[in-house]
């Protein structure tokens, strides 16, 4: 599995991306014809410190594994990768608060964004769907045409419109790929570019009501994105429900997704004609139909009273906020149940629905209209007691001793959760089992680097008591550095990776209690097995205490060569590494053993 992971109260060392830093709320279009420097960008949204993880589905609903998942940070964009059951995670990250911002990339889909709304210090879900990279057909490049989507969307292209990304010349076929995202859909928070939220060409935060999102993409025979030329706008058509019809406006503005921002940008405008909204396109990526209108914010809270009439926190439960069918915002309460929608419509009525996990619904109420920002107080839903079970137990480490640092996985039909323990050790949560009788639990010991094994439970009677929870296993992945008789230790995900001259091992976490990142990576070329390697180098450092040591010779001993995806690479390695230390320079031994799991 590759994640990021959860922090330690020892010090640890985490993957420096070295990339462009870029702030949060400025950066460049994809498209440079984009006159977006006509809009002037809100400023910087507050930064909070909390835990994300989701799940990557198909349009089957079927998990996507291997898909590059890429989550926006204080540090840049920070990469990871869904495991087998589609499920990533990130831990102690620092994100924009009003929506943190994920990518998510694999061959054959449209890109996947997800603009997502998190609490701090909090463990936040959600559930993102990868559309098919559909071919509607082809045109000439010379001739324009036009296409049609089997929701009858429709594509009009003029001749000679057509170029490459970088400006050159295009005269072959153009095929375009197309996906329409049905806004009466009951999985449009899934399926869903972003969020519901954009800036219009005033510089203004507004939110959004959908009318329909299409998905573009025009590709050069060879599979290279092609974009318009400039002065050669293509024309548009979206369908229409006739669900919300009636309530369409005959002139709406057309927003464009800016794929750097992670916002909708309002350019330009569509009508309605016959059922269709038509408008004029200047670029390439998605596009979308809304309505706007000013901002608020709502917060709430949700318990679940179960079948004894005790109060329990209810985490993980889908939650939305619509109004009239035509804006529908959704997503998942946190492990505290608490849910906040930072950009929703003032001054309107709206429906709240929460439904568990099975899409029944266990509460729904009409409220507002509110004009400023409004908390709902807490919410109490009553499921039946075979849907909703609560977990109870305890971990300890080898000895016995309760785990004051540590966290709960709990897996249960391919989908992961994590819980975070009490200081004693203890830990209570509700899971939403719907139609599932057993479930796979374990605890990870964040101080002695173990890993208890997992424990099926029968999820038959409610409560469930898991009992003991002993970490004595060796955990899947570590990186234990020596830095001048200084021990720095990684582990949860550190990864082999490979490129065509040699050999990566890497990782990336952070210590939420100093607040400190850490960045790590081994570099060995011409690795092909086990055996001693002499041209090793690397780097690491504390970003927030300016630590940086760069190794540039080394030696390696590979002990255990895993030779597919998934296997282990095991050895150990030394040397001398300079640096800044405190902005002094200096040379000092390093040394260490690794577990890395091979990509």
């Amino acid at each position: 599995m590759n994640t990021t992971v959860h922090f330690t109260s020892k010090k640890l060392l985490a993957l420096l991306l070295i990339m462009s830093m870029t702030t949060f709320f400025h950066s460049c279009v994809k498209d440079q014809d984009i006159a977006v420097d006509t809009i002037i960008l809100p400023d910087s949204k507050e930064l909070i410190q909390t835990n994300i993880f989701g799940l990557v589905v198909d349009e089957n609903d079927l998990p996507v594994r291997d898909s590059e998942v890429l989550l926006k940070t204080d540090k840049g964009f920070e990469a990871t990768t869904t495991d087998e059951d589609g499920n990533f995670k990130y831990f102690d990250v620092r994100v924009v608060r009003e929506g943190a911002f994920l990518k998510v990339r694999q061959s054959g889909k449209f890109e996947g964004f997800r603009k997502m709304n998190v609490t701090p210090n909090s463990y936040n879900y959600t559930k993102i769907k990868l559309l098919d990279k559909t071919i509607i057909g082809t045109v000439s490049s010379t001739t324009g045409g036009t296409l049609s989507h089997s929701s009858n969307a429709t594509i009009q292209l003029s001749p000679n419109s057509v170029r490459y990304e970088n400006g050159g010349e295009y005269t072959g076929n153009v095929n375009v790929a197309m996906a329409w995202i049905d806004p009466t859909a009951s999985d449009l928070p899934e399926r869903m570019v972003g969020d519901l939220s954009g800036v219009d060409i005033e510089g203004e935060e507004v939110y959004l009501g959908t009318y329909g999102m299409l998905n573009v993409e025009l590709l050069a025979d060879n599979g290279e994105e092609l974009q318009l030329k400039s002065g050669n706008p293509a024309t548009l058509s979206f369908p229409v429900p006739d669900k919300i019809r009636s309530q369409a406006p005959s002139t709406i503005p057309l927003w464009a997704y800016n794929e750097d921002l992670g916002t909708w940008l309002e350019e330009g405008s569509a009508t309605l004609q016959g059922g269709f909204y038509v408008g004029d396109v200047t670029h390439f990526s998605s596009w979308n139909c809304d309505y706007k209108g000013e901002r608020i914010t709502v917060i709430g809270k949700v318990i679940s009273r179960n079948s004894t009439g005790q109060d329990v926190e209810a985490p993980f439960l889908q939650v939305f906020v619509s109004i009239e069918d035509v804006l529908t915002k959704g997503g998942y309460l946190d492990n505290s149940g608490e849910f906040e929608f930072y950009n929703f419509a003032a001054n309107e009525v709206f429906t709240l629905t929460i439904k568990d996990r099975c899409d029944n619904i266990v509460f729904e109420q009409e409220f507002g209209p509110f004009s400023s920002d409004t908390d709902l107080g807490t919410i109490v839903v009553q499921p039946t007691a075979d849907n909703f079970i609560t977990v109870t137990g305890i971990g300890t480490d080898c000895d016995d001793v309760a785990i004051s640092d540590g966290y709960i996985q709990f897996e249960l039909d391919d989908l992961t959760f994590i819980y975070p323990l009490e200081t004693d050790g203890t830990f209570e949560f509700v899971i939403n089992t719907c139609d599932e009788t057993m479930g796979d639990i374990n605890v990870i010991d964040l101080a002695s680097e173990k890993v208890s094994p997992a424990q099926t439970l029968d999820l038959t009677n409610d409560p469930v008591d898991a009992g003991t929870l002993k970490a004595c296993d060796e955990l899947p992945s570590f990186l234990d550095i020596n830095i001048d008789g200084e021990d720095f230790l990684l582990f949860f995900d550190v990864t082999a990776s490979f490129d065509t001259n040699g050999m990566n091992i890497s990782s990336e976490q952070a210590d939420s209690t100093t607040n400190n990142y850490y960045f790590a990576n081994l570099y060995t070329q011409d690795v092909t097995g086990t055996g001693t390697y002499t041209n090793v180098s690397g780097y690491f450092g504390v970003e927030t205490q300016e630590d940086f040591y760069q190794m540039e010779t080394g030696t390696m001993e590979v002990t255990e060569f895993g030779a597919n995806p998934g296997d282990i690479i095991r050895g150990t390695f030394e040397g001398e590494a300079f640096g800044q230390q405190n902005g002094t320079t200096v040379m000092i031994p390093v040394s260490g053993t690794f577990k890395a799991i091979r990509q």
